[in-house]
């Protein structure tokens, strides 16, 4: 069962995984290799550029509605809630980073040494310890967020 689920589910990730190689990544080996290195990270990396752009965007619209909350203590407190509780946050978020990069990692390499049906498999068993780290931490946040917040 699991590993019907892990197939069927990673030949999905992969799918899309290879789509969005084919469409966002058109940056040649001989440039990545031999080309100009600024113009090279900048191809590869523009990506994650806009992606925190968002966060950053995203944390700043938060900033503005809770600072302009009905009353002056309701929003100061509310503005210092949110950055209180932004490590915390941030953790996590390196946590799902980490197994993002290592899942990435070992489904490139299958991809590259053609072997579709291990990185299919490697992508399933990423999205399935995503989930289970979801609800894991999910639960951790529930019960430890005040002990945590007490602690900070």
């Amino acid at each position: 069962m699991y590993f019907h689920f892990t197939w069927n589910y990673g030949h999905k990730i992969l799918n899309s995984y290879c789509i969005f190689m084919q469409v966002i990544m058109k940056v040649p080996e001989k440039d990545i290799l031999e080309g100009n290195v600024v113009k090279v990270i900048f191809a590869l990396g523009w990506p994650v550029m806009i992606s925190t752009l968002l966060q950053v965007g995203y944390n700043m619209a938060d900033t503005f509605w809770l600072g302009r909350w009905s009353s002056a203590s309701n929003s100061v407190s509310a503005v210092a809630a949110m950055q209180l509780s932004w490590p915390i946050i941030f953790i996590m978020i390196s946590v799902g980073a980490g197994f993002s990069v290592a899942g990435i990692s070992l489904i490139s390499q299958y991809t590259g040494a053609n072997k579709i049906y291990k990185a299919s498999e490697s992508a399933g068993q990423l999205l399935s310890t995503a989930v289970i780290m979801a609800i894991i931490l999910s639960l951790l946040g529930i019960f430890l967020a005040p002990l945590l917040v007490s602690i900070m």
